[in-house]
């Protein structure tokens, strides 16, 4: 039996969020997944962290949206997407979740998993942008085979503004790696 590729999606991240992709990335059962990460190009990535054997794509994300940036990000996932055959598809945060998952449906990604890691609608944000990303996850579940959070609150979030359905929602708490 031949690996299962999963490409792991995120935008410019430092902490918690990149912590979790890494490990994720770095922990795969690699019998099983062939992991495989496409990043923005300006992120450092520690070969000590990620191997050789993940496969690593730069992707013109950057740290503030940009509407020209993220298209360009689009055509770009879908090109790695179409020349990988990508059949599993995990983006992570808001943004790479709208990039990728536009991606994902205009290549055809039979599986995609979107993990949130934090609360978008408290930010500073102006309310017609809050709208606007409800809206848009709203028209994204039909697409999203399941949502990870990492808390039960962001669960409960997701569920009650975002309308999600519970059973596409589980919950994941980040751990502690004790080695």
């Amino acid at each position: 039996m031949s690996e299962i590729k999963v490409l792991h999606v995120m935008r410019p991240a430092e902490g918690g969020m990149r912590t979790h992709v890494f490990a994720l990335l770095k922990k795969l059962n690699k019998k099983i997944f062939r992991p495989m990460a496409a990043l923005p190009k300006n992120m450092v990535v520690d070969r000590k962290v990620l191997t050789e054997e993940i496969e690593i794509y730069p992707v013109d994300f950057y740290a503030r949206p940009d509407l020209i940036s993220d298209i360009k990000a689009v055509v770009q996932l879908v090109k790695i997407i179409r020349r990988n055959s990508i059949p599993l598809l995990h983006v992570h945060g808001a943004r790479a979740g709208f990039v990728g998952r536009t991606a994902a449906l205009l290549s055809g990604v039979p599986v995609v998993i979107y993990t949130v890691h934090n609360f978008i609608y408290k930010g500073d944000s102006p309310h017609w942008q809050k709208k606007a990303c409800s809206l848009m996850e709203r028209l994204y579940c039909r697409f999203t085979d399941m949502y990870i959070t990492v808390s039960k609150a962001l669960a409960e979030e997701v569920n009650r503004i975002d309308f999600i359905p519970e059973e596409k929602i589980t919950t994941v708490y980040n751990g502690i790696d004790l080695k």
